[in-house]
């Protein structure tokens, strides 16, 4: 995940964008502004409903939900504007804002068919037990940081959410206790033997050497689940122990390369990405997903 000062300002960026744009399309009354000020925030909405730009976990508001309030009231603002609806289309603007809006479209329907379509051998229960979990990073490799590294196309971050859709209390997290996911404990996924288990990360120093932190990686006989970016000092096994679903791993943190603290998991054979599944989850694990 890249750095949480550079999302925080990204997200004000794209709050001050959506709020003029809202703005100018609920006030204006010439037809072409309203129409490239209406897909232009279609573009806005699908951006952050599908692929939650720009970073929804850690930005100030809950913005994919006032992007669509936004982008609703400038639908309905065009009723009372003078001209037929599809007349706008005679501006440069209209046509791009146009072309933007389709573009997302097409790709947050092809998102779940760009990844990885290997799926693992064996299969896990949701390491996570309480709370409510939204996948971040996810399936596809449409916008998705973990395409870089061949054995995690296919991984997951997760972060824990309150009933706003928020990762954290307060409006900037600051501390790693201010965001829900810290401490939350961490349980194996499935039954297995612990190959490397590794310890001594601190929590909230970036570190892209020893990018997965603290974490513990198992052995199911047929592929190895990784578990990344562990709390410092929590890791409760040890090289060679035997472990069932549901056994305590540790407490998630924020070590290693990590901008909040959050749960990683990635499965892997012999340096192939798999596609996890988790028998108590059904449905997509793209991108949005919420799990509770």
């Amino acid at each position: 995940m890249a750095s949480t000062r550079w999302h925080q300002m990204w997200s004000v960026i794209w709050c001050v964008v959506v709020v003029l744009s809202v703005i100018d399309g609920v006030t204006t009354d010439d037809r072409e502004s309203w129409t490239g000020t209406l897909f232009t925030l279609v573009f806005f909405t699908v951006m952050s409903w599908r692929f939650l730009l720009p970073s929804l976990s850690i930005s100030p508001s809950p913005l994919a939900v006032l992007t669509g309030i936004g982008t609703g009231a400038v639908a309905l603002h065009g009723i009372w504007i003078d001209g037929p609806l599809l007349g706008g289309f005679t501006s440069f603007h209209a046509w791009t804002s146009l072309f933007l809006a389709s573009a997302a479209g097409c790709a947050a329907i092809a998102a779940p068919f760009s990844g990885v379509h290997s799926p693992m051998t064996g299969e896990l229960i949701f390491p996570l037990r309480d709370g409510r979990w939204r996948v971040v990073a996810g399936q596809g490799r449409l916008l998705n940081h973990h395409w870089v590294a061949p054995e995690q196309r296919e991984a997951l971050d997760l972060v824990r959410i309150g009933w706003t859709g928020r990762s954290r209390r307060g409006i900037w997290g600051g501390a790693e206790e201010n965001f829900f996911a810290f401490g939350a404990e961490l349980v194996a996924p499935c039954a297995g033997t612990v190959v490397h288990p590794e310890d001594g990360r601190p929590d909230g120093v970036p570190d892209v050497v020893h990018a997965v932190g603290n974490h513990v990686v198992i052995d199911n006989g047929h592929e190895h689940v990784v578990l990344a970016h562990l709390r410092l000092g929590t890791v409760a096994v040890s090289t060679g122990d035997s472990v069932r679903p549901g056994d305590r791993l540790g407490e998630i943190g924020n070590s290693g390369n990590s901008t909040e603290p959050h749960l990683h998991i990635h499965v892997e054979r012999d340096g192939h990405p798999l596609r996890i599944r988790f028998s108590d989850v059904s449905g997509r694990l793209g991108k949005g997903r919420v799990i509770d």
